[in-house]
């Protein structure tokens, strides 16, 4: 089964604004970014070590965004970052609203949003 094309307008083209350190650190951004009206997704979950194709030492999971938001989504790494430094690493906050966290709760006690530590 072939796969059909994907033709993408110059300003939908997508552009790497961020490189993760792991899957949890890109969802946290992607939800970040979310939360400011900026469409993100992960272009890749940092499996290829596993399948012994990349060193796990160099493997990152990008983050891009459409070429039009990048602007808006490199202004926003600066306090992403700031605030995952702020709280120790990945799992200080609260990845729906940015509630500081100091336990792993399922649920945040903020905004209510469910959050998977997994």
């Amino acid at each position: 089964m072939e796969r059909e094309a994907v033709e993408f307008t110059a300003d939908e083209q997508p552009v790497k604004v961020y490189d993760a350190g792991s899957g949890i650190e890109a969802q946290f951004l992607v939800d970040w970014l979310r939360g400011a009206g900026i469409e993100a997704r992960i272009a890749s979950t940092a499996i290829e070590p596993l399948a012994g194709k990349v060193p796990f030492q160099i493997a990152t999971c990008p983050v891009p965004v459409a070429r039009r938001d990048a602007e808006r989504a490199l202004a926003e790494v600066p306090a992403f970052e700031a605030r995952l430094a702020e709280r120790g690493g990945e799992a200080g906050f609260c990845y729906h609203c940015g509630a500081a966290l100091d336990t792993r709760p399922a649920t945040c006690p903020a905004c209510a949003g469910t959050l998977d530590w997994s």
